[in-house]
């Protein structure tokens, strides 16, 4: 496990929910996408939307501000995006199948939907490697604990299934009896 690192950006002088559109702003909110996803990649879109929204001193999205800043996402070149439960960004440095860490959810608090399965994948496997045989009921409450979740509620145990079940179907681990092995 590593620390959550967060893009320190600052607001645009002033930026709101009408400045983010004007042409001369698009190289700012493209520089800003850009460093955001190459500092905290894996990214889902939710939690990039929501930092861009925040940099904009603007506090929710229409539909035609998420068409905006998927437009502008979609002109950046090699965008590197993976897509399960939600979509996620990388960084050009780091591709899904390279990806051998999870970071801490002390610092930056995710919700566990904005938490790349990748990333979920690694503290699943580590705990597997520390444990070998775990029921399946109590691997999903050590990755919630891993992460810094308090209990388990049914958007966790179906996002960290998600996990668990690609896993299985790799061949990484199985599934035996109700018990989660290393494959």
């Amino acid at each position: 496990m590593i620390s959550y690192v967060a893009a320190e950006l600052s607001s645009e002088i002033n930026a709101n929910s009408e400045s983010i559109y004007l042409f001369e702003n698009k190289p700012v909110l493209l520089n800003q996408i850009k460093t955001i996803i190459d500092t905290e990649s894996p990214i889902s879109q939710n939690a990039l939307f929501r930092k861009i929204l925040k940099l904009w001193n603007t506090s929710r999205a229409g539909g035609k501000m998420n068409n905006y800043l998927l437009e502008t996402l979609n002109s950046i070149p090699n965008l590197q995006t993976s897509e399960s439960y939600q979509k996620f960004y990388w960084s050009e440095n780091l591709l899904p199948q390279n990806l051998d860490f999870y970071r801490d959810n002390s610092v930056e608090k995710r919700l566990i939907d904005e938490i790349a399965p990748e990333e979920i994948s690694v503290a699943i496997m580590e705990l597997m490697h520390s444990s070998l045989s775990l029921n399946k009921d109590e691997l999903i409450r050590a990755v919630c604990k891993a992460f810094g979740f308090a209990k388990v509620g049914s958007q966790i145990d179906s996002v960290v299934n998600f996990s668990v079940e690609d896993l299985v179907e790799k061949g990484v681990l199985k599934e035996v009896d109700g018990r989660i092995v290393l494959g």
